[in-house]
């Protein structure tokens, strides 16, 4: 009989398929990234077993339960890789934050900044009275200045 290997990542297969390759009649193997809520559920176990080193840098936990074997695998490569992303992710919002504390207004300059875009709406919260309006006879007479001299003649 001819047999199968798969490795897929946590959360590509569903259980049904899963279940569909255990039941088959060819001999099926396959490694499935364990679904967070899954090794949650085994966490007790997990902390019961000791770690085994299989390489250098890698060690394991294995524990059979239900006909599967699990495997719970931590390397330095895998810590170092973490511990840069964390390192990457603090550091780019770290300089978001002082980006925004050099452009950012102060109170003072957000009050004038609130103030001037209020007085730019129609209505303003809460309402102020309009300005009283100055009757036609009060009209103040504004001097235009004329516009370059037209030559005389001709």
């Amino acid at each position: 009989m001819l047999s199968s290997t798969f490795v897929m990542d946590r959360g590509i297969p569903t259980e049904a398929v899963l279940e569909e390759m255990r039941s088959s009649d060819r001999e099926i193997f396959y490694l499935v990234g364990t679904p967070r809520r899954k090794i949650r559920q085994y966490e007790k176990k997990w902390l019961d077993l000791a770690w085994q080193k299989v390489r250098e840098s890698v060690e394991v936990k294995l524990f059979a339960e239900a006909g599967e074997l699990y495997v719970l695998a931590k390397s330095e490569g895998r810590r170092a890789k973490e511990s840069a992303m964390r390192r990457k992710k603090l550091a780019r919002l770290l300089r978001k934050l002082r980006a925004m504390q050099r452009r950012g207004p102060r109170r003072d300059q957000l009050l004038l900044r609130i103030g001037a875009e209020r007085s730019r709406q129609r209505f303003s919260f809460p309402p102020t009275p309009a300005p009283a309006r100055r009757r036609s006879g009060d009209a103040q007479q504004l001097s235009v200045p004329s516009g370059p001299a037209q030559a005389e003649g001709g």
